[in-house]
This record gives structure tokens, sequence and C-alpha cells, in this order.
């Protein structure tokens, strides 16, 4: 049966279910709106979220009045997915222009957009206009896929698309998982999807998919796809139009722009890797290299296109000091673009990617309109020097921005120059664009410098990062230990000031860092994550041994060992295939793989397998390196100490090189691989960042989508579905954002997904993993009786009872919460094998790539054991709990905050299980560590523990020293939190019903302990009563705020003097009725002011003699005492 809206007066022309598309920004999506037209008895149409609006006569969310309207017709229909394994729906879109807006419809087929659009025609005088389909060229056409509607303000960005649906489906309206979009533009289509999240999916890695493209070229005669990736494109001209757009502070332009230009940036990076492994991988035979694309300078350059390519450094001559400082420039040089791209200024840096592969680095740069004789302005370092005011004055803004010092340097005797970037900057002019472009960059940031005693030792290649340099204190210079003279004494400042910033770096920055570390704020899991959490700090990874030393946590210290020790490698590694290739050049060899294959297999044998040669090889290759790089002492023992397989995982990403992904390699066997475990090589690439801050207003589960399309954008269309750890761990980020808003379904898609996409042997599996346990537990079959949070009168009503009733919303947070009773058989769900099979998959990969000693191994034991305790196998849960408690003791030490966690949580576990003694033994232990490591700044955990306690004693029957703790919680709790913070109020009402413990069917006499107890517990209500009129839910508080009020009179009533107790006697034995309106007013008092200032006041107008003061008495006992009175 089909329901209509409730009878207004108004009659239903035809309703149903048709699409609409909201917002005015890129990330608008369509959405099914329940429409109702009504004719009489003026024509309107009626746009509700849900038909159940409708028919309960709610205000419709949007109002159109069809008349003198324009009903827009394109000939296009829209794709819309319906579901992962459906086909795409084409729906059929429909605008109508009212005098001010216009609104975005479609119809689920062409013949119910006729329908509608048909009905709306009869009943109103709107007209309409049938356009062409969307040109190819954009324009006004695409209007409608841009949407610039202004019915709503929110940006809508989502990681599924809506289902057709109609009949009983629609009341409920469910959103099926089907397409990753933002908006119109597709991130991952039906097929794409489906691909990646089928069972057991086959997923090539970049690497392999890099070398498919190489054979497949190579075999084809075909020129059109001989370079399969066009490296002519106009990347210069596209990349500074896009860069360039004015973004006005709107959303929608400051998005579309960041997609565009990481699209731009994914495809350029993509033919960078593509034609830098071309080029590297021919490079052992020289007579294949087209002798137009390659110059024979040294170090050599390529031309594919309009991208330019040239080796870092001259590999074949120059010494690994002169490489290592060469490869420096190129990282310093990249880090300055993108540091000047930040600041959102019109001065354009080239489009520039590193590509490193097979031990060699290539730089590629998109070709600009620039040459020495027309356009460059600005050169310090030319036999002629080149300066310009515009230049300068571009040069000191981006100075400033970059937070760097103004300093002057001397040309000649008759010349100096005031500058506040280094002077090796080259600043050119582009005449057909009217843009300045600044190159050669490397040397601006200041280096890193904290001791002038021995210039020797001053490497100026090490220099601070612009992080650090953004947010310190002092200007800094730039061109100190330069090339540049400038003034004696100023430079003297200059160098205190950089020995000054560096000590900073030392003694306060990473101090801090190491505190977020040891605070487990910052849970370093893999090499490539690591190192860019580092530089967003500001911190150089030539400190990891300094971090090594400073940390208190022995899991932190290993991880920076193997960073140290696999970075070593990397460079014993490169050199030692460089020697190899040019080797093989040296004797035009044609063949070489088996060779180099063989070299690589050997080396990592030789450091991770159980090797006689290995402590030769350390002292002779690895240890100098790791001490000189790094600053450290580190031995062989120590080498020896390192968790192999971590080693190993890093050394392949450090190395650019792959094995097989497996977790069963034995490295106490001399030679743990074998030829056959070798994939190959990978081309690691660093390539520009664009700004890329997300606009506020995009909700959690908008700027996951947003991330994910900007990733797999900077990937390159041709690689995004490869197999990827940080495209794992962005689908990672959308299954949990889904799991914690209970939608299993969608978050079971992304993780199987995750899953298929992340290497099984990487700690991101066991993250994905983890997540999969609770997607799969919480959809697998059970009974789901909803508990509303809001629902506070319910918790004060019911089985919470009363004066000691708790709301939902204002129970202890997880660590210190216990399982209640009220929480059992609400659901029931089951630790199944297929859990359990997730369970033992993520602990064996946390055991091979970062050990039992890792803290991420306890946090899997730990959501097991929280996973048993939700399905009431309590005894389970706690079994798993202790073992946690067992290795956070181990890893972390006592004291320890998340030790402290997870002492209390095993207390709630123990408290479930009616073990008290061991309970508050837990408790108080839990206390102690917290208190020790400072009893200020975790008052707010000891608040809650004090109060859980109290719980404890309490269930044990020691009341006395249940509110010894309950008065200790109220007092940290109003110190905290304040005294109308839900967590107060918990304890106010916990404190109260344990003052009246001991009193609760007592008849006799009042003396002073048991006056005392009632005092406190009428202070403690009435602070409840206050904070329940405060809450913004006050009309939903009636019955919550009647107990409240009766407990408060019983209160008040047991306090009565023997007076005034006749006087109440008197008035229960009395038959009178009051008014209606008599009863109100007295509640309407009781609620304005509270109950005791209530009764007060009748209690010291009966000393008065008021004769009013004997009714007003009377309705209070009649509102107490009779089930009659409600709150209406």
């Amino acid at each position: 049966m089909i329901s209509t809206p409730a009878n207004t007066g108004r009659r239903v022309a035809k309703q149903g279910w048709v699409y609409k598309k909201g917002g005015n920004h890129f990330l608008s999506k369509w959405r099914l709106k329940w429409f109702v037209l009504f004719d009489k008895p003026k024509v309107e149409l009626h746009i509700y979220d849900k038909r159940d609006h409708a028919v309960q006569s709610c205000h419709p969310k949007h109002l159109i009045n069809p008349e003198n309207t324009i009903i827009e017709i394109p000939n296009d229909t829209i794709n819309l997915s319906k579901g992962i394994l459906r086909k795409t729906e084409k729906i059929s879109p429909f605008i109508i222009i009212t005098k001010n807006k216009r609104y975005y419809f479609a119809g689920q087929t062409k013949s119910d957009r006729e329908d509608w659009i048909k009905i709306i025609q009869q009943t109103s005088s709107a007209q309409t206009v049938v356009k062409s389909g969307k040109s190819k060229g954009g324009g006004d056409e695409d209007e409608l896929y841009s949407v610039y509607s202004e019915d709503t303000t929110s940006i809508s960005g989502s990681a599924y698309a809506q289902s057709s649906i109609s009949g009983n489906e629609a009341d409920n309206a469910y959103t099926s998982v089907s397409v990753l979009s933002i908006g119109d533009a597709s991130i991952l289509t039906s097929d794409e999807l489906n691909h990646l999240n089928a069972p057991n999916a086959q997923l090539v890695t970049a690497t392999q998919r890099l070398e498919d493209f190489k054979r497949k070229n190579e075999l084809s005669n075909n020129p059109k796809t001989k370079d399969f990736l066009n490296p002519g494109d106009k990347w210069n001209e596209k990349y500074q139009n896009i860069i360039s757009l004015n973004e006005e502070d709107k959303d929608n332009t400051f998005l579309q722009m960041n997609i565009r230009i990481y699209e731009l940036i994914g495809a350029f990076q993509e033919a960078s890797q593509y034609y830098g492994r071309k080029i590297i991988d021919e490079l052992h035979s020289s007579n294949k290299h087209d002798q137009q694309q390659a110059d024979v300078s040294s170090p050599r350059k390529y031309l594919y296109g309009e991208i330019f390519f040239q080796f870092a450094t001259d590999y074949e001559n120059e010494d690994s000091n002169v490489i290592n400082a060469e490869l420096s420039k190129t990282n310093q040089e990249l880090k300055a673009i993108n540091a000047i791209n930040k600041l959102k200024s019109d001065v354009c840096t080239s489009l520039f990617c590193l590509v490193d592969y097979k031990g060699f680095r290539l730089v590629a740069c998109a070709l600009m309109p620039l040459d020495e004789k027309n356009s460059l302005l600005f050169d310090l370092t030319a036999d002629e020097y080149k300066i310009d005011n515009n230049a300068i004055f571009k040069i000191s803004e981006i100075g400033n921005k970059l937070n760097l010092k103004d300093h002057q340097v001397i040309l000649d005797d008759s010349q100096r120059i005031t500058i506040n970037l280094s002077g090796t900057v080259e600043v050119y002019f582009s005449q057909p664009t009217s843009r300045f472009y600044f190159l050669n960059l490397c040397d601006i940031f200041p280096v890193d410098c904290d001791n002038l005693e021995d210039p020797e030792t001053i490497n100026v290649q090490n220099r601070l990062r612009p992080e650090f340099i953004k947010t310190y204190k002092t200007q800094l210079c730039s061109d100190v230990f330069s090339e540049f003279q400038m003034n004696g004494k100023e430079l003297d400042g200059y160098e205190a000031d950089l020995v000054e910033a560096s000590g900073y770096l030392k003694d306060v920055v990473i101090p801090q860092f190491v505190k977020q570390l040891d605070n487990l704020q910052i849970i370093p899991l893999d090499s490539e994550e690591f190192t860019q959490t580092m530089h967003e700090n500001g911190i150089n990874v030539r400190y990891l041994s300094l971090i090594a030393k400073l940390t208190k946590l022995p899991y932190i210290r290993d991880f920076c060992y193997t960073e140290m020790v696999a970075r070593a490698c990397k460079t014993v590694f490169n050199d030692k295939l460089r020697k190899i290739v040019y080797h093989f050049k040296s004797i035009e060899a044609s063949k070489i793989d088996e060779e180099i294959q063989a070299f690589i297999i050997n080396l990592f044998q030789t450091v991770l397998g159980n090797s006689p040669k290995a402590k030769a090889f350390w002292k002779e290759n690895i240890e100098s390196i790791v001490n000189k790089k790094f600053d450290s002492k580190l031995d062989y023992t120590a080498f020896q100490n390192i968790h192999k397989p971590m080693l190993f995982i890093s050394m392949q990403y450090h190395c650019g090189v792959l094995f097989e992904d497996r977790i069963d390699y034995d490295f106490k066997l001399q030679q743990p691989f074998t030829k056959e475990n070798f994939i190959g090589f990978v081309s690691k690439t660093k390539t520009v960042n664009a700004n890329f801050d997300i606009a506020e207003r995009l909700s959690v589960e908008e700027k996951e989508v947003y991330d994910l399309g900007i990733h797999f954008s900077s990937l390159g269309h041709k690689l995004k579905l490869t197999k990827n750890n940080r495209t794992a761990i962005r689908f990672l980020g959308l299954a949990k954002y889904y799991n914690s808003i209970g939608k299993y379904d969608e978050a079971q898609i992304y993780g199987n997904s995750a899953l298929n996409l992340v290497n099984k042997n990487h700690s991101y599996c066991a993250l994905i993993l983890e997540c999969l346990m609770e997607t799969y537990f919480m959809h697998s079959s059970f009974v789901d009786i909803e508990n509303n949070e809001d629902d506070f009168e319910k918790e004060n009503n019911g089985g919470g009872g009363g004066e000691g009733g708790e709301s939902p919303q204002d129970q202890e947070p997880d660590h210190t919460s216990t399982v209640t009773d009220k929480d059992k058989g609400l659901r029931k769900y089951d630790v199944d094998d297929t859990v359990l099979e997730f369970y033992n998959q993520a602990i064996n990969v946390i055991k091979f790539h970062l050990s039992e000693d890792h803290l991420y191994y306890i946090n899997i034991l730990s959501k097991l054991s929280e996973l048993y305790i939700k399905c009431e196998e309590y005894e389970k849960g706690y079994e798993i709990q202790k073992e946690c408690l067992d290795y956070s003791y181990k890893l972390l030490g006592k004291n320890h905050h998340l030790t402290g966690k997870h002492v209390s949580k095993l207390g709630n576990y123990l408290l479930t299980l009616k073990r008290m003694d061991e309970a508050i033994q837990k408790y108080l232990e839990a206390i102690e560590i917290f208190e020790s490591l400072g009893a200020d700044k975790n008052i707010e955990v000891i608040a809650i523990t004090h109060h859980t306690l109290a719980d404890a004693y309490f269930q044990k029957d020691d009341v006395d020293t249940a509110i010894v703790h309950s008065m200790e919680a109220r007092k940290l709790k109003e110190k905290c939190f304040g005294q109308y913070h839900h967590q107060t109020i918990n304890t106010y009402r916990q404190l109260a019903k344990l003052v009246l413990a001991n009193y609760t069917n007592y008849q006799g006499v009042i003396t002073p302990q048991i006056k005392k107890s009632i005092l406190i517990a009428i202070s403690c209500y009435e602070r409840v009563f206050k904070y329940l009129k405060s809450r913004k839910d006050f009309g939903k508080q009636n019955v919550a705020l009647l107990t409240l009020i009766r407990t408060l009179i019983g209160l008040k009533f047991k306090l009565f003097n023997t007076r005034q107790r006749e006087i109440l006697r008197s008035v229960r034995q009395s038959d009178k009725v009051y008014s209606q309106e008599s009863v109100k007013d007295v509640i309407l008092k009781l609620v304005h002011l509270t109950p005791v200032i209530v009764i007060d006041e009748i209690l010291q107008k009966l000393e008065d003699n008021d004769e009013n003061s004997i009714n007003e008495l009377g309705i209070i006992v009649q509102i107490a005492e009779s089930d009659d009175i409600t709150f209406a």
C-alpha cells in the first residue's frame, strides 16, 4: 500500500522517487528524493529526503513553484552505477529553471522523466526547452555536470553511488557501494572496484606493469602505440596554467584545481618513470641509444618529446663523495620547489621528477620556454652578473614567506646586492606568458651546523628542512658557508644564528618528536611513512641515531637502527651495482640480467642470512657508512640483534628491488633466498607536490574519498590499479570510516580491496586484517536491539533506575568502562573462524615484519580481546587482555600511560567476571601508574579510574571505601571537567547513591552522620537537576526530571524537624484535591528553580504562618507520592 501525504487540503497530482543533484560544488552527487506535486489549491512541487516525511506532513526540504519556469531537457543520459556487481544505470536528467535558481533532476528512466515533465506542464505554465547533447569541448553544455544550483551549501563527495529503488525498499533508502566518485568524476569505475574487490585478486606491481608495456611496445609495429605515454605533451604549459588558477577561496575551484594538478603530475611521473627506466636499462649498451635523443656530454642528457632527462651526476667518472653531494642537491632542489609551491605565489617552478632505478638517479624536467639570452633576469654566478629589480622584488617576496633573512652579497668593490635567497638562484622571465621562473634552488635553505670550531667538518650539503625554517623564531641566512662574500661582522652573526638554530633542532624539536614517539602519538611501521613523518616535523633522517639515543622504548630504537643499516646498505648496493653496469658497458655485453641478479641475491644473503661473511662485510662496507652518515657508533652486536625481516623489507624499499611477497623466509639459514625469489627492480620516483590543503567543509567521508582521488591521480592512469601499499592504506581509511558508522557492507568492500592491494608480508597488511576482524565480526549474524544514546530518560526510568541511573553518553570512556548487565543480550555476535583466520594472519604478519617486540602486536591482541568481550566470552577476552598487559610491561615498562590503560582494562574485565579483589588490585595499580606519570597531566584518567574503583568496592559491599573513591573522583572531575560536564554528573549520581546506600530502608532517627549523607546526596542531585535543564534535549527529559524531583523532595522531607514532620503528616492525611492549574504552577516552579529552593521557601512561609504554604506543601506531596502526576 502506497502511503500518501497527510490530508492538508491539497490535492496530489503525482508523487514518486526522482533523482536530485544538490550543491554548487565539485563533489556534489545524485540522491533519490521523494517528490510530491500538488495541483490544488495551488501548484507546488514539494521535495523530501524520505517518503515518510511527506506522510507525516513535515516541512519539505525544497519547495518549487512550477509557474513561469523553464524545463530544460538535455538529450544526454547520465551513467549511474547501481551496485558493485550490477550494470550501470542510465538516468535521464532535466533541469527546472526558476527566477533565482537552477534545479537539477533526473528520472530513473526516460519514460519516468517524460511523465514528470508532462504532468508539470499540464498543471502549470512551465515551458520546455530541448538541449543538444553535451559537447566534447565543454562550455555551457557542461553545466549539468558541474552543477551551479544554489539550493544547498553542503559538499557531497562519496565513496558510493546510489541505487535506483522503489516500493518498500525506498522506505529505508539503502545506499549501495558501487563506485568511488567525486561528484561526476569517477575515481574508480564499477569494473575497476569489482576487480580490486574480487577474492584473491591477482594484482601486478607497478614494475611488472611497466615491463609489460615495454615488451608490448617493443613488439608493436604501430607508430601510434610505439610510445604509449606521450612524452611530447605540453607538460609545462598545462602545469603552469593549472597551478596559477585563481581559486578565489571557493571550495569547488580549489578541489578541481588540485585534482587536475595531480592528474597532470601523475601522468608526468608515469612518463618520466617509463622513459627513465628505458634510458637506464640501455645504459650498459650505448650503441642502442638514439643519438638524437642522447647528448654525449657529461652527465648525459636525453630528450623525449618535451621531457628533458639528465643523470644527477657523472656516475662513471666521479668519486662517491661527489656523487653523494650531487644527489643531495637534486633532493634540495625538489624540496625547494615544493616549499615555493605551497606559498600560493605567482612565481613558477619547474615540473620536476627524480627517478631512482638500478643505482642511478635521473632528473626529469618539463621543457620551459626559457633561454639564457632572452629570458634570464637574475644570475650572480655568471661571468657577467645579471641583476634585475623586478627579479629582486620577487626573490624578497619568496624569501620572506620562507622565513629567510635579508643579507648583503659583495659582488665586487663597487657593487653589493641585498637578497634573502641564495645567490645561486636564477630568475627567468617568459615573455610569451609573462611569468617569472625560479630555477637552481638547491642552495636556498641554510646549512645545518651546530659547531664552528672545526670548519673542515661542516658538510654544506646538510641543510635545515623548510618545515623547521618556516616556524623557527628567527630568519636564517641562505649564503652562510657559500662562495659569496659578505661583511665579516654580519657573517659572524649569521653563523651564530645557524648554530643556535641547529642547537634548537637537536635540543628542543627532536626531543619533542621523540616524546611523541614514546607517548605513542606516532607509531613507526614503514620506512617511507616514518621518513615522511620526520620530514613533516622538520627533521632530517640523518638524526635517526639521535632519536634512537633519546627514546625510552626499545622497539623505536630497533626501528631506527634498522633504517640506518638499510640506508647504509643502499649506498653500498648502488655503488657496487653501478660498477657492474659500467663494467658490462666497457666490454659491450648485451645481456647482463643474470649477473646483476646474482649480485643482488649474494648481497642480500650476506647481509640478512646467517653467513660467515656477514661480520667481515659489516666491517668493510657498512659500519663506516652508518657511523659517518648518522654520527653513531653502531657495532656488529647491535647489527646482529636487528630483526632481519624488518631489515629485509626496508632494504627492498631503499635499494629499489622486489622479492616474492612471503612470510616464510628463514633468516637463520646462510642462504634465505633463491634466485626464484627475486622478482625485479623497482623504480622509485619523487616529484613535485601541489597545494594539498583539504577544504575544512569536507566531511570525514569526503576527505577520505578526496585523499584517495588525489592519490590515484598522482599515480598515473596506467599504474593506478597496480599493487601498492599506499593505495591499500587509503582504502583502509575508507573501510575504518565505514566501520565507525556501521556500514559494514561498504567496509567489507574497501577492506577486501585494501587486502588485495597490499604486500602480504608488510605491517600494513596486519592493519587491514585488524580492520576486517571488526568488519566481519560486526557483519556476522546477530540480533541488534538499537540503543539510542540520546534516550536519557529511559536510562533514568528503566533498569538503570531512578536516582542512580546513567545516560549512555555519560558513561566512562572505553579504557575504564565495564561490561554491565544492561549490555548483555543486546547483540549476539560470534568470533567465528573467519575472524580468527584474520587474527592469525595479522599476528603472523606482525611477527614477520615488526616482530613480537613491536607495539602493534599488542594492538592486534587487544582487538581480539575486545571482540570476545562484545560477544560475552569474558574468560577468553580476559586471558588475551592479560597477554596484552604482559607484552605492555615488556615493551613499554610499567610506568607508561598505555600500560596503565591496559591495567585498567584488565580491571574492567575482572569486575565483569565478579573477581572483585583482583579488579580492585588492578585499578589501584592503574592509579599508581598514572600518578607516577604526573597527577595533573593524567588527572582525567585518574578521576575516571577512581569512579570505576568506587563501583568495584560497592559491589564488594565495602560502601565506606567506595564513598572515599567516589569523593576523590568528584573532586578531580570538578577540577578537570567542571561541575556540569556529563563525566562529573555521572560521579554525582554515583556518590549520591553510595552515601544513601546504608540507609535505604532506614526509618529511625536522623543522626548527624545520616543528615550529612543526605545533604551530600541533595547537593549531588541538585547539580544533576541543573545539568538536565541545561541540555539541548531538555524537552525530552520529562521522565528523568520528574524522577529526580521526587527523589529530591523525598530527601528534603527526611530532614524535616519534629514540627515540620507533624505538618507533613497532616497534609498527607488530608483528602484535599488541588486544581490542575495549581499543580501545573508548582511543577513549573520546581523546574525553573529547584525542588530544594521551592521546599525551603515553603518551610519559611510555614514559619511565617502563611496560609498558602500548607496548600503548596500539599501539592508538593501529591507530586512526589502520586502516580497520577506526569509531565505532559
